[in-house]
């Protein structure tokens, strides 16, 4: 149905290592990236990049895989 997406959660990170790469990147004054691949709740994966800006903020960014045609989906498995 048009307008209903649900968002997928964020990758997980843990405090610790949050807190850890936010103040790298307040100390330093640039800005910090993680990068990876997650699958939530074995649907799709997803590309995310959570960026540690030098003002303390966090920016994050999902990308489906399917929705760039990196590869085809479903995976033939599931068809």
């Amino acid at each position: 149905m048009a307008g209903l997406h649900r968002r997928p959660a964020e990758p997980a990170t843990s405090p610790r290592e949050d807190a850890v790469l936010r103040r790298r990147a307040v100390a330093s004054g640039q800005p910090l990236a993680r990068e990876g691949v997650v699958v939530l709740d074995g649907e799709a994966p997803f590309l995310f990049r959570d960026e540690y800006l030098p003002d303390g903020q966090l920016r994050t960014a999902l990308v489906r895989l399917d929705a760039v045609r990196v590869f085809p989906f479903p995976p033939p498995d599931r068809l």
